[in-house]
């Protein structure tokens, strides 16, 4: 606070200036000014034609796009199985099913070749 008190008193020991006229230096300070009421220059609310085009082609875009997903829904259906037939990974289970049986049944239905096939066709041959 010591500064800012040095620099007021500093200040107020100068000689001040002699306004002849204040009124007319009012006046001509405020002809200066520039007008409150002045209309400023409005941005444009208008879009563009660019802008104004891209919403349409994504509108159109996010229309057809919406129309697809419907029909995928209900005018492709999965296909139909037959009600005498029953499908093939269901007639492999029985009730007495293991997760080998399974297995080796998956295996000889896909014709499948595993490590312990190649090791018994081995020991067939000795």
């Amino acid at each position: 606070m010591n500064k800012t008190d040095d620099i007021l008193e500093r200040l107020s020991s100068l000689q001040q200036p002699v306004i002849d006229n204040p009124d007319e230096l009012t006046d001509m300070i405020m002809k200066e000014l520039p007008e409150q009421d002045a209309p400023q220059k409005e941005l444009s609310t208008k879009p563009s034609a660019i802008l104004i085009t891209l919403r349409i082609i994504s509108s159109i875009a996010a229309i057809w796009l919406v129309g697809l997903f419907i029909y995928q829904l209900s005018f492709v259906s999965a296909p139909d199985i037959p009600s005498n037939e029953v499908p093939h990974y269901i007639s492999q289970l029985s009730s007495g099913s293991t997760l080998k049986n399974v297995y080796t049944s998956r295996q000889q239905r896909d014709q499948l070749i595993s490590y312990t096939h190649l090791r018994q066709m081995r020991y067939e041959n000795k």
